[in-house]
């Protein structure tokens, strides 16, 4: 991947609440921690692992038609046994949900904006 995807499914409504983001910026990424196994959450300022409901998480990662979805494409969000390649990038406004290299996500929470 050379810039973020979006990819073609959104987000529950109540996605982040589950989930148990508390802050106030409007993109925020998601994966998986094998450390622990746990989910991570990081907004461009704060990042935690294990501080979120793993739950609405794994249930959207494992939609089949996501799950199918995210292996086509390569994305790699870490498990039990591997660090994540890839994060989630969640648009807390409009609930669509972008993939890319932790680096491309990671840069675009910082600046809180999608690259075009």
């Amino acid at each position: 991947m050379a810039v973020l995807n979006k990819l073609p499914f959104t987000l529950p409504v109540r996605f982040a609440a589950d989930f148990g983001y508390r802050g106030t910026r409007r993109f925020f990424g998601v994966y998986w921690e094998p450390c622990g196994d746990e989910v991570c959450c990081d907004d461009g300022e704060v990042s935690a692992c294990g501080l979120h409901a793993h739950g609405p998480f794994l249930a959207f990662v494992h939609d089949p038609g996501v799950a199918a979805w995210l292996s086509a494409n390569g994305v790699r969000l870490g498990d039990s046994g591997s660090t994540a390649r890839h994060w989630l990038v969640v648009d807390g406004r409009t609930r669509c949900v972008y993939a890319g290299t932790w680096r491309e996500a990671r840069s675009a929470l910082t600046l809180q904006a999608i690259p075009a």
